[in-house]
């Protein structure tokens, strides 16, 4: 939790966690968002940004939140807006 309140701080963006009390395996929610992290089968292409190591392996797609704001620290959330995940 502390990790997503940094990230939202770093992003200029509220936080607002909610704990849940029970376990639902179908969720009909438009705030369910578990679809977008699938690693197996990641499809999603996002336009490049400059990475540490892009000169050796070129650019490594959908990597961690922590890995754009290193990258491209204020501009990560300009970066996120320009894309469309749902």
């Amino acid at each position: 939790m502390q990790t997503m309140e940094l990230v939202s701080k770093c992003l200029g963006m509220d936080f607002i966690p909610e704990k849940t009390t029970e376990y639902f395996h179908e969720v009909n929610d438009k705030t369910d968002y578990r679809n977008l992290i699938n690693g197996k089968r990641d499809t999603a292409q996002l336009e490049p940004y400059t990475q540490v190591f892009g000169d050796k392996h070129g650019f490594i797609n959908n990597l961690s939140i922590l890995d754009l704001l290193f990258n491209e620290g204020r501009y990560a959330k300009d970066y996120l807006r320009n894309h469309k995940l749902l």
